[in-house]
């Protein structure tokens, strides 16, 4: 679900949906930055939240920063459609913030004929760390 949160506009939801003239004027104006809230949680399983993932919508690109638990699901109920989102950003890796990340590569390419490369992005140093945690969790 895409939430409005201190700025933040929202693209609307089926239970919160975006008024035309907002709509309107979001598509009119290549100045206006929207974010959607895709998901707020962290690593706990919940009902109400799912894992972390913010989209934002910025100068004709769809930015993903983190792909949590029910990344995809929640595009899917923003009206977003997920082929339109091309460049991740991964700002570490733990599991909650990359574990969407198999949905949205996969979904959009089978079922939506995705035409562009997913680029994922992520600091090098993050991506050492995360192989030396793995190694420390072998049984």
């Amino acid at each position: 679900m895409s939430l409005g949160l201190l700025g933040c506009t929202s693209s609307g939801s089926k239970d919160q949906p975006a008024t035309d003239a907002r709509a309107a004027a979001a598509k009119e104006d290549p100045a206006v930055v929207k974010v959607h809230l895709l998901g707020t949680g962290g690593p706990e399983m919940s009902i109400a939240r799912e894992g972390i993932s913010t989209l934002i919508d910025a100068g004709g690109q769809r930015l993903l920063f983190d792909v949590g638990r029910g990344a995809t699901q929640n595009m899917y109920e923003s009206r977003i459609n997920p082929k339109n989102v091309t460049k991740v950003f991964l700002t570490h890796l733990h599991n909650d913030h990359y574990e969407g990340l198999p949905s949205l590569w996969l979904n959009p390419w089978f079922m939506l004929g995705r035409t562009e490369q997913l680029e994922v992005w992520g600091a090098a140093r993050d991506r050492r760390d995360g192989h030396r945690h793995a190694r420390d969790v072998r049984p």
